[in-house]
């Protein structure tokens, strides 16, 4: 969804994101609390899994892309805490504590400090 609360996915960020990693070859676990139904008419299930919950979208991932701000998100540094490899963590709403992570980057984060 675009934002929290909701299950519109009119203006959401990850349509081009996943879009762009479907073309080039990703296999996808796309995660949200509501809009998974539309999430579905979208995108349709090619490469493309939708898992019931945070723990199941996070475990075995390269990568996680936070890209609406649903305080579940919050979440995240403990469910992946014991992970052998910890998935970098790319903060698309800069809503998560860098220091939390072990591979963090946010959009638009200066890093220089």
């Amino acid at each position: 969804a675009f934002k929290p609360g909701t299950d519109d996915l009119r203006e959401s960020p990850a349509i081009p994101i996943i879009s762009s990693l479907r073309e080039q070859g990703a296999v996808i676990k796309a995660y949200d609390p509501i809009a998974t139904g539309p999430a579905r008419k979208l995108f349709g299930d090619e490469r493309i899994d939708y898992p019931g919950s945070l723990e199941e979208a996070v475990r075995g991932v390269d990568a996680v892309i936070v890209v609406t701000r649903w305080d579940e998100f919050a979440q995240l540094k403990d469910i992946i805490k014991d992970e052998q490899e910890q998935p970098l963590i790319i903060d698309g709403r800069r809503m998560l504590d860098r220091g939390d992570f072990e591979r963090y980057e946010g959009v638009g984060l200066n890093h220089g400090r």
